[in-house]
């Protein structure tokens, strides 16, 4: 292993120690270090990568809809459907009132990922099971419900996510009338109020996989997601009415992601117990939200660091970077997290701050090369608790993903740089200051 030293100035050395708060372990006051003390700076440790896909990540009660398709080039077609509920109106039907119309209506959030130049097409069935999370909490990327197949509505357009626009999704005719004359006939009967889900079980947002190539995100809350039917009544002349279904048990609403695997001979039939190693994916690992990926590193050279004697660990800094082919529209450092994972690749403890926060990284960006252009975690603590008992398990790894918020929220991604080039490559700093007791 090649060692950078830096040696520097006695002077220039109690500066920087008496700005660190991590070097309670060392001898000052009790000994006296000899002039040969110095700082040495390692950053030649090898590092396994690997892709890890989680087996199931949760996706309900985000208040957020995600639906769309996207082609990736590395890791196939992702789509994206949405499940939901509507309630009861709060509305009370008037004699002699009338059905006209009804829509489905969905609001962009701003949230949107792909090429939205191109026309999206969006289809509206009726669940023929009702959502219910029996013995688990939640709903997952992976969940789904049964549905029908013919649609009751359907819409081409033109995304425009940043707009904050409503679109009016035109339904069925018949279907609208049938609602209206459940919530005519219910309007004196608590009963049959209370059994408007099991007459009308809720709704999928289905994407035309041969139309589009961006996943969009539209808000969930009872005035973004509705359904709405069109009515009139006369009187001395006629008069139009509004009728609002509200989204309803939004804990039930989800997004099922998934991503078509088949003409990926690496990925398909991947397992989370099965990391897929860098060398088999061109050198590069991937970090994608919704579908539950990450990137696994190890650090197979790092136990020989608790062979040291008289030295004690000033600071560590993990570096990772965009692979080349990365979209250099990256995510922003306050989206990832880092996390302990084990021989089984479970994410086992978040790293966090002395003051219980998360540790994230910090982006710094080459405007002009590129070369120099990385996220940089500062894991300081961890990794002096690490050396603190002398031994580091080598099963164990550290895995980047993005933060829990951005999981459930987003399709989001990051190609990340293996092994194998320098200028993508990963790295792990430590500088030790070495000491020598007089």
């Amino acid at each position: 292993m090649n060692i950078k030293i830096i040696i520097y100035s006695v002077l220039i050395f109690l500066i920087a120690v008496s700005c660190d708060d991590n070097l309670e372990t060392l001898p000052l006051g009790k000994e006296i270090m000899k002039p040969s003390s110095r700082l040495v700076l390692i950053d030649t440790f090898s590092i396994d990568m690997s892709t890890v896909i989680l087996d199931s990540i949760p996706t309900s009660g985000t208040n957020l809809l995600l639906t769309g398709i996207y082609n990736d080039n590395n890791l196939g077609k992702i789509v994206a459907k949405s499940f939901f509920q509507v309630g009861f109106p709060r509305y009370s039907v008037k004699e002699q009132e009338y059905f006209d119309s009804i829509s489905l209506i969905i609001t962009y959030s701003g949230y949107s990922y792909g090429d939205t130049t191109i026309s999206q097409k969006l289809t509206v069935r009726k669940l023929s099971e009702k959502p219910l999370l029996k013995d688990q909490n939640y709903f997952y990327n992976t969940s789904s419900l049964d549905y029908e197949q013919n649609p009751v509505g359907e819409i081409t357009f033109y995304p425009r996510p940043s707009s904050g626009e409503k679109i009016a999704i035109s339904l069925d005719r018949s279907f609208g009338q049938e609602i209206f004359d459940f919530v005519y006939e219910a309007e004196d009967d608590e009963f049959k109020k209370n059994e408007f889900n099991d007459f009308l079980k809720g709704f999928v947002l289905v994407p035309d996989e041969l139309n589009g190539n961006s996943i969009i995100g539209y808000t969930v809350n009872d005035t973004s997601l509705c359904i709405k039917i069109y009515t009139h009544t006369i009187e001395a002349e006629e008069v139009t009415h509004e009728m609002l279904l509200p989204v309803t048990n939004t804990q039930l609403q989800f997004n099922q992601i998934n991503c078509d695997w088949s003409n990926n001979i690496v990925f398909n039939n991947h397992n989370q117990r099965n990391a897929i190693p860098s060398s088999t994916t061109e050198n590069m690992t991937f970090i994608n939200a919704g579908l539950g990926v990450f990137t696994k590193m190890t650090f197979p050279t790092l136990p020989a660091m608790v062979e040291f004697e008289n030295c004690v660990l000033v600071r560590a800094v993990l570096y990772y970077k965009p692979a080349f082919g990365a979209n250099m529209d990256l995510p922003n450092a306050g989206d990832f997290s880092l996390y302990q994972t084990e021989k089984y690749n479970n994410l086992d403890a978040l790293l966090i701050n002395a003051d219980g926060t998360a540790i994230r990284p910090v982006l710094s960006i080459d405007e002009l090369y590129n070369e120099k252009t990385w996220y940089s975690f500062d894991i300081t603590d961890h990794m002096i608790y690490e050396l603190s008992d002398h031994y580091i398990d080598p099963g164990a790894g550290l895995s980047v993903t993005f933060s829990s918020s951005v999981v459930a929220n987003s399709v989001d991604q990051l190609l990340v740089g293996g092994p194998g080039n320098k200028l993508t490559e990963p790295r792990l700093e430590l500088l030790f200051l070495f000491y020598d007791l007089q």
